[in-house]
């Protein structure tokens, strides 16, 4: 949170996505030293519900809470972490919209939001790559962004799980592997760059969980692999780190 708040600059506002007892204060603190207004963007938006209307976009049905207006936006970005992201969103459209010489028409908002994977050529979050077998990938790649990956994996109805994945070297690899889902049949790898974790320490880790796993020299045989294993009623993941989606 120290670090965070490293972006709070002078009489500027700040908005925080998801407030904690654990580092509000942190955040606090820092705003007043530097006189900049805080704004908890779950103070300011409410998510009401979140549909999936196909398996290409989600529908989230948000209330702004200082006026009391209701919004339905459409996602063209999956993952249920996406929840979190469009509250904060929300909040940061808001604020400029409203104190700010920058105008955020509601209609080009609701079109922004609606083809914001298609027009900025953003990929790898949640992104679904083939249908048979269900193959997805996506770069959460610290205990935060896993838990919530870890969570929709779990979720995923599926004959058998395969889970293809590398993790950064700096990355705490015993906090992450402990959220992964024990049902899955990993096969564990490593990105062609410096920072990649060795693939004898993931090993390691997996052992001395009691993980099923294999392990492949490159993201590409591992991905490989995978496909080999998968039949049409499997699903197959691919994650863990952004480099390993990069490369794949």
């Amino acid at each position: 949170a120290e670090e965070k708040a490293g972006i709070i600059k002078k009489s500027i506002p700040v908005i925080i996505g998801q407030r904690s007892e654990e580092y509000n204060h942190v955040f606090m603190r820092r705003a007043e030293e530097l006189h900049s207004r805080v704004i908890f963007a779950e103070e300011a938006w409410r998510l009401n519900a979140v549909e999936h209307f196909d398996d290409d976009n989600q529908h989230f049905s948000l209330t702004r809470m200082r006026d009391g207006r209701g919004y339905e936006l459409d996602v063209d970005l999956l993952g249920s972490y996406q929840r979190h992201n469009i509250v904060t969103v929300c909040a940061a459209a808001d604020l400029l919209a409203e104190h700010t010489p920058l105008t955020i028409s509601r209609r080009a908002f609701r079109e922004g939001l609606a083809t914001a994977a298609a027009s900025t050529g953003l990929a790898g979050r949640w992104q679904v790559l083939s249908r048979e077998p269900y193959t997805v990938c996506d770069t959460g790649h610290n205990a935060d962004g896993l838990k919530y990956v870890a969570a929709q994996l779990e979720a995923l109805e599926c004959d058998r799980l395969f889970a293809v994945m590398g993790f950064a070297k700096e990355k705490d690899l015993a906090k992450i592997m402990a959220l992964l889902p024990r049902k899955a049949h990993y096969i564990f790898t490593k990105a062609q760059i410096e920072r990649a974790r060795a693939i004898e320490d993931i090993a390691a880790e997996a052992e001395r969980l009691g993980l099923d796993y294999e392990c492949q020299p490159t993201v590409r045989e591992a991905v490989e692999r995978a496909k080999c294993l998968a039949l049409p009623a499997d699903a197959i993941f691919i994650g863990g780190s952004n480099f390993v989606i990069a490369e794949l």
